[in-house]
C-alpha cells in the first residue's frame, strides 16, 4: 500500500515535470530535496518513473535555506549572479533509472493518465457538491 502511494505521488510529480518540459523548463536530471531525498526507495523509484537521473543534494533538508541565502546574496550584489550556486550546491548521490523498470512504469503511467482523464468530469462534479 505504501509503495502504491509513493508511485501515485511520483506519477503526479511526473505530470508537473512534463508540464515544465512543454515550457522548455525541464532538465535531463532531477534534483530531489527535503525529507523525501533521504529515502533510497523514493529516489530509486523516482529515477525509474521519470527515466532520468535523480541527483540528491548534500544536506537536502537545508537546501531551500541555502537557495534563499543565495538569492539574497545575488539581490544584495554580494554575488554577481546565480552561477555561485554551482559552487555552493553539491550532489551527494545519483540514482540512475533501470531501463526495464522504466519501460514498465511507462505503461503504468500511460494508464494512469488515461484513467485521470476519464475521472476528470467526476472531480468537477465532486467540487460542485455542497458538503
Amino acid at each position: 500500500m505504501i509503495r502504491a502511494v509513493i508511485e501515485g505521488v511520483l506519477f503526479n510529480l511526473r505530470a508537473i515535470l512534463e508540464a515544465l518540459e512543454e515550457l522548455s523548463l525541464a532538465s535531463s536530471e532531477v534534483r530531489l530535496i527535503g525529507g523525501l531525498a533521504k529515502s533510497e526507495l523514493w529516489c530509486s523509484l523516482a529515477s525509474h518513473v521519470y527515466g532520468r537521473e535523480i541527483h540528491v543534494l548534500e544536506n537536502p533538508e537545508a537546501i531551500t535555506s541555502l537557495g534563499a541565502a543565495i538569492a539574497a546574496g545575488v539581490g544584495s550584489r554580494a554575488y554577481e549572479d546565480f552561477k555561485i550556486a554551482l559552487k555552493l550546491v553539491k550532489v551527494s548521490r545519483v540514482y540512475k533509472p533501470d531501463t526495464d523498470l522504466h519501460q514498465k512504469y511507462e505503461k503504468i503511467y500511460t494508464f494512469f493518465v488515461k484513467l485521470y482523464q476519464q475521472l476528470k468530469p467526476l472531480f468537477r462534479e465532486f467540487e460542485e457538491l455542497e458538503l
